[in-house]
């Protein structure tokens, strides 16, 4: 029961290095918001585009009598 245990303990142990690093996860991945909300609309649009120009130009659908 102690191979259960004992990581818990040593995260509880070690909590202050553990909050420290969630901390700075936290800030780094929020420091650039606005561009990364920028890139997934362009990426989204990018693809839609592509997807448009595939399905509608290249590969038209028959329509069925």
């Amino acid at each position: 029961m102690s191979w259960f245990i004992s990581p818990w303990l040593a995260c509880w142990r070690q909590r202050w290095l553990l909050t420290e690093l969630t901390r700075r996860e936290i800030v780094l991945s929020t420091r650039g918001m606005l561009l990364d909300v920028l890139w997934l609309a362009l990426t989204f649009l990018l693809l839609l585009a592509v997807y448009t120009f595939v399905f509608a130009g290249i590969l038209p659908a028959e329509r069925g009598s």
